[in-house]
């Protein structure tokens, strides 16, 4: 009996482009839950420490999301594949995303959950559009098409390999945004 989520007994592909543009495509939608929750969830006084903490983790999430692929992804799109300035507007993005997050963790501080709610409802209507969003125009640009044409299995895996590292650095420095 397979995973029900899944189907039946077939978790993992053979093919390592699918599953590591999967896993990148799993990432967006945590992010985008995460911050659709964020932006819509109705925060009683009691629950507003409960949900600092869940949204710093979200935004700590996105940050390292966005430094990935920012120091691994992109510069490896640039140098394998066909269009090298494919990818300029999600950099402008995450720019934009970052200064978004630096006023979310001000106002998390001064406890502004509304004004957070604001920012983070901003964070979802950029990334999230199911037309034209951040992660849809990204996700057909750094398709596994792309990655089995213009590379090799080994670098791809070599760059799996440079990604994890580097979250894995990266989420255990930081304690919060």
């Amino acid at each position: 009996m397979g995973n029900y989520l899944w189907g039946p007994k077939k978790v993992a592909s053979k093919d390592y482009f699918e599953e590591f543009i999967f896993g990148q495509n799993g990432v967006h939608h945590v992010i985008k839950r995460s911050f659709t929750i964020a932006a819509s969830k109705k925060v009683a006084p009691a629950e507003a420490d409960s949900f600092k903490q869940f949204v710093d983790l979200s935004a700590k999430f996105l940050l390292v999301h966005h430094l990935q692929e920012d120091e691994h992804i992109f510069p490896f799109y640039r140098k394998h594949l066909k269009d090298a300035t494919a990818l300029e507007g999600e950099v402008h993005e995450h720019e934009e995303v970052s200064r978004l997050l630096a006023d979310l963790e001000e106002d998390l501080k001064q406890d502004k959950i509304s004004d957070a709610q604001k920012i983070c409802a901003a964070i979802r209507d950029m990334m999230c559009d199911n037309v034209n969003g951040h992660l849809v125009r990204e996700e057909k640009i750094l398709s596994p098409e792309a990655f089995r044409e213009h590379a090799t299995e080994k670098e791809v895996r070599d760059l799996s390999t440079a990604i994890h590292a580097m979250i894995k650095d990266h989420m255990n420095k930081m304690d919060s945004l």
